[in-house]
C-alpha cells in the first residue's frame, strides 16, 4: 500500500483517515489497515530498527514507511507507542533535516490516531527532564521536539475529550514547558537546540487552529496561562541567542524578535514561518506564543494579560527567595516563602527569567500591579544586607532602571508610597563610595535608578524632604566620581533634591556645599558642566533668606563669569541664568559684589555682551 500510494504520488488512506489519504476505495483501505493490524508486530520492529541506520537514507525512508503503517493501523499502534516514541525522539536529534522532517511527519499522525493521554503521559515525564539523568538538554531536546510535533497532531484531530480532560492535559503540558529542569538548560542552552523545541511546542499548545482542543483549554486554566508566560520568558533569556544568558536592556514586543500577527494565530504561525530569522529564533517563538495567548480574550493586547497573569507568575519565580518586610502599610507581595537568607545568585536560571519577564512589560498598565514585588526582590539582592554579588546586582539594578522608566509620567500610586523605601534601602546603599571598578559600575547603575526614580513624576517634595539626609551626602561625594556619567547623574540628583528644599537650607550648610557644586563647572565632560549649572540654580534657590553673602557669593560670582565667556554658546547661556538667580537670590548686598566682579570680567571677556546685560540687571536690583 506504501508502494503504490508512492507511485501514485499520493498519501495513504485507512484506520487514521486524513485529507492525504489514497485515491482507494473504502474497501481497499478497509482491506489494507486490516493487514497492517494482522502483521504490526512484524512491520514494527523491522521499520524502528531501520530508523536507527548509519545511512540517512535509509532512517528518512524508515520513517516514511513507519507514517503509513501507523495510518493503516491506527490505534493499534498504541500498544508499542513507547517504543516508536522513543525512536522518534533518536530521530529529532538526527543531523540531517529530511530525517528530522520525517520524524515530525510520523508525530503528528502519532498525535492525531493516538490517545492524548497516552502519548502525553510517556513523553512530558522526558520533555520536562523529570527523569533520573533526563535533565540535560541533548536528554530533553529531542522530546521537545517530539512533543511540538504531537501537539500539531492532536489539534488537527478530534479527540473525544471532555473539558475537564483537556484542562488536565493542557495544565500538564504547560507545567511541563515551565518546569524548573527545562528553564535551567534553555537559558545556558549554548547550541539552542533544547531552545527552538522549547519554542516549536509553546507555539503549538498556544496556537489555536479550531475552536476547540488544548489551545482553547489552556486559555481556561490560569495555571497553564502562568507557565506559558513563563516559558515565554525562558526563550528571552537563551544564552544561544544573548550570547550570555544575561537579559539585555531592550524589550522584546515590538522590537527586535518581535512577530506581527494578523486577524487570528494562524496569521501570527504563518508570520513565524515565513520570516527567516523568525523561524529559527527561539525568542521569536515566545514572542508570538505571547500574542497567540493574549486572544482572544484580551483581544491581542498583550499588556492587558500581562496585567492578570504577571503577579502570580512572578511569585512563583521567587516563591525560593527570601524576601524583606514589606514597608509600613504595604501588604506582603506574593511568594514569600523562602527560608531565612536564600536570594539568587548569577547562575540561578529563575533570576534571568524573573528579570526577562518584566522587560515584557511596555508602559505602567501591568508594572503598577507588581511594584511591591519588584520592590521586595531587589531589595533582597541589592539592599544592605544583601551579599555583595556584583553579577547579582548589576542586572538586579538594570531591571529596576527599567521598570523605572516605564512608569515616567505615569504618576504610578504605587511608585508614590515606594519611592523613600526605594531610595533608602535599594538606591542609597549602593551609591556608597567604593574603591575598584565594579563598584564603580553598580554606583553608576545606582545613580541611573535614582533619575529614573526622580523623572517618574512620583517622587513627590515631601518624599524628597525625607529622604535628603541620607542622600544628600553621598550624593555630594558622588559628584567626584571618576565616571563622568556618575558625575552628572549625582548632580541631577542633589538638582532635584534642592529643588524640593526652596529656602530651607541654612547659613552653615549653604556655605559647605558652594565650593563642591561650583566646581563641577570645571569638569573634563561638557555635560556635567551643563548640569552644574542647573544644580547650582537649584542650590541658590534652596538657600534661606540671608544665607548667601559675604565671601561666597563673591567667589561665585567670580567663577560663574570666567565660565560666562565660554566658547560654547550652551554654556554661556545657562552660565548667565545661573548669574541671574544668584542675582535675585542673594538680594542688593549681593548685587554690589556682582556689579563689582561684573565690571572687572567685562575687561577680559572676548565679548562684554552677556557681561553689560548682567550689569544692567544688578544695578536694577
Amino acid at each position: 500500500a506504501y508502494e503504490e500510494g508512492r507511485r501514485s504520488g499520493g498519501g495513504g488512506g485507512g484506520g487514521g483517515g486524513g485529507d492525504d489519504a489514497m485515491d482507494t476505495t473504502a474497501a481497499e483501505a478497509q482491506g489494507a489497515g486490516a493487514y497492517v493490524r494482522a502483521h504490526l508486530a512484524a512491520i514494527l520492529p523491522q521499520l524502528l530498527s531501520e530508523a536507527s541506520h548509519w545511512t540517512a537514507s535509509t532512517r528518512c525512508s524508515a520513517l516514511l514507511r513507519l507514517e503509513a503503517v501507523a495510518r493503516y493501523a491506527g490505534g493499534a499502534v498504541e500498544g508499542y507507542l513507547d517504543e516508536i516514541l522513543a525512536s522518534l525522539a533518536g530521530a529529532f536529534a538526527d543531523d540531517t533535516p529530511d530525517v528530522a522532517a520525517a520524524a515530525r511527519r510520523v508525530s503528528a499522525r502519532v498525535g492525531t490516531i493516538v490517545d492524548p493521554r497516552l502519548s502525553l503521559g510517556a513523553v512530558l515525564p522526558r520533555a520536562s527532564g523529570r527523569v533520573d539523568g533526563g535533565a540535560t538538554a541533548s536528554a530533553m531536546s529531542g522530546y521537545m521536539e517530539l512533543l511540538a510535533a504531537l501537539l500539531e497532531g492532536m489539534n488537527d484531530a478530534a479527540h473525544a475529550l471532555d473539558a475537564a480532560a483537556l484542562a488536565g492535559m493542557a495544565g500538564g503540558v504547560a507545567a511541563a514547558l515551565a518546569s524548573a529542569e527545562v528553564c535551567a538548560e534553555v537559558v545556558d542552552d549554548a547550541k539552542g537546540k533544547l531552545a527552538l523545541g522549547l519554542g516549536h511546542a509553546l507555539v503549538a499548545l498556544c496556537c489555536r487552529s479550531n475552536a476547540g482542543g488544548l489551545p482553547a483549554a489552556v486559555r481556561g486554566v490560569s495555571e497553564a496561562m502562568y507557565a506559558c508566560v513563563l516559558a515565554s520568558a525562558t526563550l528571552a533569556v537563551n544564552g544561544a541567542e544573548t550570547g550570555s544568558g544575561v537579559v539585555d536592556n531592550s524589550a522584546l514586543l515590538d522590537g527586535e524578535g518581535a512577530v506581527e500577527g494578523g486577524a487570528s494565530d494562524l496569521d501570527v504561525l504563518k508570520a513565524l514561518k515565513e520570516d527567516e530569522d523568525a523561524v529559527v529564533s527561539p525568542r521569536a517563538h515566545g514572542v508570538a506564543a505571547l500574542t497567540m495567548l493574549s486572544r482572544p480574550r484580551f483581544g491581542g493586547d498583550v499588556q492587558a494579560m500581562l496585567t492578570e497573569v504577571l503577579a502570580p507568575a512572578l511569585a512563583r519565580l521567587s516563591s525560593q527567595v527570601s524576601l524583606p518586610p514589606p514597608p509600613e502599610a504595604a501588604t506582603p507581595p506574593p511568594g514569600a516563602a523562602g527560608a531565612a537568607g536564600t536570594v539568587w545568585t548569577k547562575e540561578d536560571a529563575p533570576m534571568k527569567v524573573w528579570c526577562a519577564l518584566l522587560r515584557f512589560c511596555q508602559g505602567a498598565t501591568a508594572l503598577e500591579t507588581v511594584l511591591h514585588q519588584v520592590y521586595a526582590v531587589v531589595t533582597a539582592h541589592v539592599g544592605e544586607s544583601a551579599p555583595d554579588d556584583v553579577e547579582v546586582k548589576l542586572p538586579m539594578l538594570v531591571l529596576l532602571d527599567y521598570v523605572l522608566g516605564q512608569l515616567a509620567g505615569a504618576g504610578s500610586e504605587a511608585l508614590k508610597a515606594l519611592v523613600v523605601p526605594f531610595v533608602l534601602h535599594v538606591i542609597a546603599p549602593n551609591i556608597v563610595w567604593k574603591a575598584g571598578r565594579t563598584a564603580a559600575m553598580v554606583r553608576k547603575m545606582a545613580l541611573a535608578c535614582l533619575e529614573g526614580l526622580l523623572r517618574s513624576g512620583s517622587a513627590t517634595p515631601e518624599a524628597l524632604v525625607a529622604c535628603a539626609p541620607r542622600l544628600m551626602p553621598l550624593l555630594k561625594t558622588a559628584l567626584d566620581d571618576y565616571d563622568s556619567t556618575g558625575r552628572r547623574l549625582a548632580s541631577a540628583g542633589l538638582c532635584r533634591i534642592l529643588q524640593s528644599l526652596k529656602g530651607a537650607i541654612g547659613e552653615e550648610p549653604v556655605h559647605q556645599m558652594y565650593h563642591d557644586l561650583s566646581k563641577k563647572l570645571d569638569d573634563s565632560d561638557d555635560l556635567v558642566r551643563l548640569q552644574a549649572c542647573g544644580t547650582l540654580r537649584a542650590f541658590y534657590e534652596a538657600a534661606a533668606p540671608g544665607a548667601l553673602r559675604g565671601t561666597m557669593v563673591e567667589w561665585s560670582a567670580q567663577t560663574l563669569l570666567i565660565h560666562l565667556d565660554d566658547p560654547d554658546a550652551r554654556m554661556q547661556q545657562e552660565v548667565y541664568g545661573t548669574l541671574e538667580t544668584l542675582l535675585r537670590c542673594a538680594g542688593a548686598e549681593g548685587a554690589k559684589a556682582i556689579i563689582s566682579k561684573a565690571e572687572q570680567a567685562r575687561l577680559q571677556h572676548r565679548s562684554p555682551d552677556l557681561c553689560d546685560q548682567l550689569l544692567a540687571a544688578a544695578r536694577a536690583v
